[in-house]
């Protein structure tokens, strides 16, 4: 992939290219951190925010996907210019054919989005809006890590469109991707309080 004329690539178009450059064969994520140049933390978190979106039927595929997600946010909220990972995290590997299967499932869908996302209030695409989105990001992972069925559909939404938004430079969709996240986690909060207070009754019932 050539990095210099990356940064004029439709996001779609960079997902393409990423596709064709992964094999099949198993890939570390530091390597697959490294085909991301300028773009990693929109690109990184969308990616691992769309296998969340589809039915893939892999366990756990939630949680393993939610710990990148929140490191790469963490750097978001913190300011950070460059994606870091700890070596233990770099270290770690998976089938290129099945990240490969993720893009590719999801690409037709997103390039019907190309003609709605449009550079425009550029405010909402950087400083402390972009901030405020690693926060929200966050709490989308942490939500997405608990095993709440079904439970990780809306939260990976919210953040495709905060990653797109980012990534397209669209202030708009950020905004509205921020108002759906708001939604989202007081929803998941309210769902996480009625387990919580549901079990604690049932435990109490046993004692």
């Amino acid at each position: 992939m050539n990095h210099h004329t990356e940064s004029n690539l439709r996001t779609t178009e960079v997902l393409e290219n990423i596709a064709r450059d992964l094999g099949d064969a198993r890939i570390t994520l530091g390597e697959f951190m490294s085909k991301l140049s300028d773009r990693a933390f929109g690109l990184a978190i969308l990616i691992f925010a769309l296998p969340n979106t589809i039915p893939l039927g892999i366990p756990g595929v939630s949680s393993i996907c939610a710990v990148p997600i929140a490191i790469f946010a963490l750097q978001m909220l913190v300011g950070r210019s460059k994606v870091w990972l700890p070596r233990f995290i770099r270290k770690q590997s998976f089938e290129g054919k099945s990240l490969k299967l993720v893009i590719q499932k999801c690409l037709p869908y997103l390039r019907k989005l190309d003609r709605i996302f449009k550079p425009r209030m550029l405010f909402a695409t950087k400083g402390m809006t972009e901030r405020l989105v690693g926060l929200i990001i966050m709490i989308h992972a942490a939500i997405i890590f608990l095993p709440i069925p079904g439970g990780n559909f809306i939260p990976a939404i919210c953040m495709c469109m905060l990653a797109l938004g980012l990534l397209e430079r669209d202030g708009l969709v950020v905004l509205l991707g921020i108002g759906a996240s708001v939604l989202t986690i007081g929803g998941m909060t309210a769902i996480i309080l009625k387990i919580v207070s549901a079990a604690w009754v049932a435990l109490l019932g046993v004692v």
